[in-house]
């Protein structure tokens, strides 16, 4: 993910009112603090607002959002016809679709996790993963709430931002893509059909994956490169490269950086420092951190 917002790059697919508003400039004027990153489908954002309410004619892409901050102080959202006045406790999630009309009233400083996509990020997913309906996808309006798996993912994709690690844009992407698919398959309006794929990937395929990993790895590997190598969209590759690594793409590659790192030390020949960036790690906090989890001891205790 990179650090700045493009928001051009996420473009709707139809048309939208001209009036209508990006739901990233809604909270400009009423921040106390804000955090983004963004991939080629998702903005994700860490907001942190006064009391204040909004109102608007329309959002120009979908919005999903977390609730971050405690307290069970009144919070009134409405989203065209549907509306939630109550309670908003943290896990809370309120999902609100392009082109409807929204209010949002809150009576403290909140704290959210904030998802922004377009309605062709969404249809894009549902294209790849080959959904029988795609073309009737339409995402419904939540005034509130709660589903664990989005709070998962969401935090999940919270921390890659703050951690703003190397290997962070591969894992980002793939949680980027759950979370697509989850709302695909739990708040649309016409439940997608998924096809399920079976068997893994084909091994000269499988190969071919596990050398463009090796040949990129002290790099950012995107999982859209990677598929697109392979010739298959990111939800088939994630899919079979699992059913036959056992591991996600992400968890294979930072086990491959680990394994190198390890050769390196053993060699003693550089420091902890340098192998860290060589094998791909810009912090080596985080390498260490990852080391330590792989080969139960830390670089200099295997180094000594």
């Amino acid at each position: 993910m990179n650090q700045t917002t493009h928001r051009s790059q996420l473009s709707l697919r139809g048309t939208v009112a001209a009036s209508a508003v990006h739901p990233c400039d809604i909270s400009d004027k009423y921040l106390i603090k804000r955090q983004s990153i963004q991939n080629k489908d998702l903005i994700v954002e860490h907001l942190i607002t006064p009391p204040d309410e909004v109102e608007i004619p329309a959002l120009t892409h979908h919005h999903l959002a977390l609730q971050l901050s405690s307290g069970n102080t009144r919070q009134l959202n409405r989203h065209d016809n549907k509306e939630y006045d109550g309670e908003f406790p943290v896990g809370s999630i309120m999902l609100a679709s392009a082109g409807v009309p929204v209010f949002w009233h809150w009576e403290q400083t909140d704290e959210v996790a904030s998802f922004v996509f377009s309605s062709t990020s969404l249809q894009d997913t549902a294209l790849e993963t080959d959904c029988f309906n795609s073309e009737k996808v339409e995402l419904l309006n939540f005034p509130i709430i709660r589903d664990p798996q989005i709070e998962s993912l969401g935090l999940a994709l919270l921390r890659e931002m703050q951690s703003n690690q190397l290997g962070g844009r591969l894992c980002s992407e793939s949680l980027a893509n759950l979370l697509m698919i989850h709302l695909l398959r739990h708040y649309c309006a016409f439940k997608p059909k998924l096809r399920q794929y079976q068997g893994g990937l084909p091994v000269r395929k499988l190969q071919q994956a596990i050398d463009y990993i090796q040949t990129h790895l002290a790099k950012d590997i995107s999982l859209e490169a990677i598929a697109t190598e392979l010739g298959m969209s990111r939800y088939y590759f994630c899919r079979l490269f699992k059913q036959s690594m056992g591991v996600s793409p992400h968890q294979y590659v930072i086990r491959c950086r680990i394994d190198l790192a390890k050769e390196l030390l053993l060699q003693g020949q550089r420091s902890i420092a340098d192998v860290a960036l060589q094998v791909g790690f810009t912090s080596q906090s985080h390498f260490t951190k990852h080391f330590k989890r792989l080969v139960g001891v830390t670089p200099k205790q295997l180094s000594r």
